[in-house]
């Protein structure tokens, strides 16, 4: 599955790149990307560019969540994660070392990268505080 194109669109108008925490921060938050974007810059976040996962926990935390560890589902990739997590949650998945966050909701990964054959490394279900 691809992005939201309202994520897309927000995109570009704020003129962003390196973004793939502000569309998994507002897919599994269920806030607007401009939203996700202000919680991620006042946590700390530079624009067009990546950030650690503290920035991360921070800006989750500042919209009422946080990550849980979840075991390792059995998939290595990107590809077969939507069909090996609970079709219930949203999740928070790592890939290649920590190069890439994307969200999975309801089962579905949500993000350009759901059909690629990135390894996923770790794994978090996002829970209400």
């Amino acid at each position: 599955m691809s992005l939201p194109l309202s994520l897309i669109e927000a995109r570009k108008e704020l003129d962003e790149t390196n973004d793939c925490t502000v569309m998994a921060l507002s897919i599994a938050c269920s806030v607007t990307y401009r939203e996700a974007h202000e919680a991620l810059k006042e946590a700390g976040r530079p624009h067009q560019d990546g950030c650690c996962m503290n920035t991360q926990l921070a800006a989750l935390i500042s919209l009422g969540r946080t990550l849980k560890r979840v075991d390792m589902p059995k998939a290595k990739t990107m590809i077969s994660l939507g069909r090996t997590l609970p079709s219930r949650g949203i999740f928070w998945a790592y890939t290649s070392k920590r190069r890439h966050v994307a969200a999975c909701r309801g089962g579905v990964v949500l993000d350009w990268s759901a059909n690629t054959r990135y390894r996923v490394q770790e794994v978090y279900r996002v829970v209400k505080l």
